[in-house]
């Protein structure tokens, strides 16, 4: 899981949605904007699953990845994960690898 300091606030996520560069993958869509430190956020809406335990379970899951992701690759930069309704079926090693695949498309 993230740390707090590298979560975005409500605030920072509504300006980076907006600014930010999008790119598509199968199982999510990410969007990214340059910055000097890491932050991250992920979401599961209810296009993923109707339950929110499933959408909390994919949050979460997208957050871990995001973090380990960041310490094998000293990521750098704003990093919005949103879940696509294929991801309520995908593994965590799965979705894991759509997000490494997802950003060396940047």
């Amino acid at each position: 899981m993230l740390k707090k300091t590298e979560r975005l606030t409500k605030q920072e996520f509504d300006t980076y949605f907006k600014t930010g560069r999008r790119v598509h993958g199968e199982l999510l869509q990410l969007i990214y904007s340059p910055a000097s430190q890491f932050h991250g956020a992920a979401v599961a809406g209810k296009k993923v699953s109707k339950k929110a335990v499933d959408r909390n379970k994919k949050r979460r899951q997208l957050y871990n990845a995001l973090y380990q992701l960041k310490k094998d690759k000293d990521l750098q930069g704003v990093y919005i994960c949103i879940a696509k309704p294929p991801a309520a079926a995908a593994t965590y090693t799965e979705l894991k690898t759509a997000i490494a695949d997802t950003i060396s498309r940047l």
